[in-house]
């Protein structure tokens, strides 16, 4: 074999070689680039989910803040609304005229069933008004019912005033009642609230 026939071979084989080389980089960069798309693809899929899930979970938060705000405001307007009718009550017992008024104090005292020395103390206004009337009827119902030689003068009026808007306080030797309108009211909302709110509001309140 010649010289140059020789050259021609290894040239030849060379760029057989080089072909081959070629393809077989251009195939695995085909390769390499089909798992990088691929690769890119589950990458943005999952941040895509992980976007769509983190977007539910503040949707989610953001419903149920939503909601609790407004049961809160329900909350608070349905107490207002409680709160409006025991203050109209409050209202009605403090305008009473004054005769109705000393029968109403009259009836709570006369179911305490005094046995012993008591002093009544009212509101100032009320002390001026009525006390010394209402210790007087107390006084005398008790009379036509007391054994003879026994005093029926159980009831004082007390020097001394209570600040209450109405009503009154009884302070005994071994105990004091509070019958103020404020402390009657207070328990009177707290028998009657949950019966009422139901009445107004239905059972779903």
């Amino acid at each position: 074999m010649t010289l140059g026939r020789i050259k021609a071979h290894i040239l030849e084989q060379a760029k057989t070689e080089a072909e081959r080389l070629i393809e077989g980089t251009r195939e695995g960069l085909k390769l390499r680039l089909s798992r990088a798309r691929a690769s890119l693809g589950e990458e943005m899929e999952g941040r895509l989910a992980a976007l769509d899930q983190k977007l539910q979970e503040e949707n989610a938060f953001a419903l149920s803040r939503l909601r609790a705000q407004n049961h809160l405001k329900l909350l608070e307007l349905k107490n207002q609304i409680v709160e409006g009718i025991f203050h109209r009550v409050l209202e009605h017992l403090l305008s009473l005229p004054t005769q109705e008024y000393l029968e109403l104090l009259e009836g709570w005292l006369n179911r305490l069933e005094l046995r012993e020395r008591a002093y009544l103390r009212l509101s100032p206004e009320d002390t001026n008004r009525i006390g010394e009337e209402l210790v007087n009827r107390i006084n005398s119902s008790r009379k036509a019912g007391a054994p003879p030689g026994v005093s029926s003068e159980v009831l004082f009026l007390d020097t001394d005033t209570a600040p209450i808007k109405g009503g009154f306080v009884l302070r005994t030797r071994k105990f004091e009642i509070d019958h103020s309108v404020e402390t009657f009211l207070k328990q009177l909302k707290e028998d009657l609230t949950p019966k009422l709110a139901e009445e107004l509001f239905g059972s779903n309140q």
